[in-house]
């Protein structure tokens, strides 16, 4: 039996829906794998899951360093890793949920 590959679009598309954040409130309980900034943003606050389930912090790690998106900035999540809180100093993003 094969197997089917599929895009991280591919994914959105059929996946948990989209987030809307666009205030300074904590929001917490999410399953993203993608943020889209559809304005310019600093994020105060981004943390979720590795991919073995451990804390990871995407506004602060060099591997993601997600602390400000331009308009149009698609970012997503590697395998298996996934973002379960945003909190914005300003801006606008859609997180996209598996």
């Amino acid at each position: 039996m094969g197997t089917i590959s599929t895009s991280p679009d591919q994914k959105i598309a059929v996946s948990g829906g989209t987030i809307i954040i666009d205030d300074t409130s904590a929001i917490t309980g999410l399953t993203g794998i993608c943020i889209e900034a559809t304005e310019d943003t600093a994020i105060d606050v981004c943390t979720g899951l590795d991919s073995n389930g451990s804390a990871f912090d995407f506004e602060s790690s060099p591997l993601t360093n997600w602390s400000t998106l331009k308009a149009g900035d698609r970012l997503y999540c590697k395998t298996n890793y996934v973002v379960t809180a945003v909190t914005l100093t300003s801006g606008r993003v859609l997180v996209h949920q598996y």
